[in-house]
């Protein structure tokens, strides 16, 4: 499991099972210039797969799943990516920021990924749907990373200031992914009525 998130040409590392023994296998994902994402295998350091490709743009941050089994990519594009790391499997595209993404982070239950950036925004999605569940906003807040607490209570979101100089650490506290599954049913029924009441 980790993150990582800033300049493009990151790294981060995580360990996965694979092969028909269900072995655990350390991996390095790594990027750079050429918008892509390559898998090793620490132990071999050969590549674990063929590239990951998609992003249009350099490649800020990168959050492998709790489990080992994702891999959120984010960057200049605007658009989150989520893929199967054994695969290489795209499952979903996030999109709802306004400018350049530089952190990811899954919460521990690996239900929730956060993405954040320059828009003075952070954003949390639903990693099994790939629907936005809320919206995090702080005027001058210029996401450069973002962290969970191990209880998953807290989420934590460092500001990036110029020359990759770090500033303060915005706390949130991070709701609960039943918090989050009762707002969203609490706004559907709420669109509901309104709809209903524009048919009457």
């Amino acid at each position: 499991m980790g993150s990582a998130s800033g300049s493009a040409g990151s790294t981060v590392m995580s360990t996965v099972k694979t092969g028909a023994r269900d072995v655990p296998v350390k991996i390095l994902a790594s990027t750079g210039p050429e918008y892509c994402i390559k898998l090793w295998t620490l132990a071999t350091r050969q590549e674990l797969a063929p590239p990951l490709k998609g992003h249009k743009g350099n490649i800020f941050a990168m959050a492998f799943s709790p489990d080992g089994k994702l891999l959120a990519t984010a960057g200049a594009e605007l658009t989150d990516r989520l893929c199967h790391v054994s695969s290489g499997r795209l499952l979903h595209e996030f999109k709802g920021h306004s400018t350049w993404v530089r952190a990811v982070a899954f919460s521990p239950d690996g239900r929730t990924l956060a993405t954040g950036g320059t828009d003075e925004t952070v954003i949390l999605w639903n990693v099994a749907s790939g629907q936005e569940l809320l919206t995090l906003t702080r005027p001058g807040l210029i996401v450069g990373s973002l962290m969970f607490s191990s209880s998953g209570e807290t989420l934590a979101a460092g500001e990036l200031r110029e020359y990759g100089a770090t500033g303060p650490v915005e706390l949130w506290q991070a709701p609960s992914f039943a918090e989050i599954e009762e707002l969203e049913r609490t706004r559907l029924e709420a669109n509901s009525k309104l709809l209903r009441k524009d048919f009457k």
